[in-house]
């Protein structure tokens, strides 16, 4: 009986309040595109920087032994590209997220794994059909590891994805990996 009361002066006073002042109704600050018009970054040229990675491509590893599938599409409107990696051991079965930052501008990175690895790199395209990437990696020793990931395409239907590491501030350079995607018949 006396939250009915509570609610019952709430109102009158709204009311009240109501009638002395007139209320505006909140605006958007960004305008509702007309239906069919773009939306999202679909048609912006940065985020359109990394649409030679689209698609589903095979991956080839050192010996040409094929090693996983791996498909990348856009999302949100094309502001993201979703990557799912599927290993064919089904260990390292992975999701990615490419996304461009305007404010920031560049590209970010994150990844995660069926094993519970994570990382993020930063980067920008170093050339037409190329991104190069950095991230930064604690070490259980206290240092940090470096690692440079390049994607750059190399022919019409072939990627090529690069790994380098340093472990002592960059004086030094190791090749982790260097593998080739193949994409797949469409």
């Amino acid at each position: 009986m006396r939250l009915t009361a509570m609610m019952a002066a709430l109102a009158l006073s709204v009311a009240a309040e109501g009638a002395q002042a007139q209320v505006q109704a909140p605006t958007r600050s960004t305008p509702i595109p007309p239906p069919g018009a773009a939306r999202g970054c679909a048609n912006d040229p940065a985020y359109r920087q990394m649409d030679y990675i689209l698609g589903e491509w095979d991956v080839i590893s050192a010996g040409n032994r094929h090693t996983a599938v791996v498909k990348l599409e856009k999302a949100l409107d094309g502001c993201t590209i979703i990557q799912t990696w599927a290993a064919d051991s089904g260990v390292g079965d992975g999701r990615g997220m490419f996304t461009y930052s305007k404010v920031l501008g560049a590209w970010h990175y994150y990844w995660a794994t069926n094993a519970g690895a994570t990382s993020y790199f930063r980067g920008k395209p170093d050339r037409p059909n190329s991104i190069y990437l950095v991230g930064e990696f604690p070490l259980p020793d206290g240092r940090h590891r470096t690692r440079h990931l390049i994607f750059t395409l190399v022919g019409e239907n072939r990627l090529q994805e690069t790994s380098w590491v340093s472990e002592d501030g960059g004086k030094t350079w190791a090749a982790e990996f260097d593998i080739f995607w193949n994409r797949r018949a469409r």
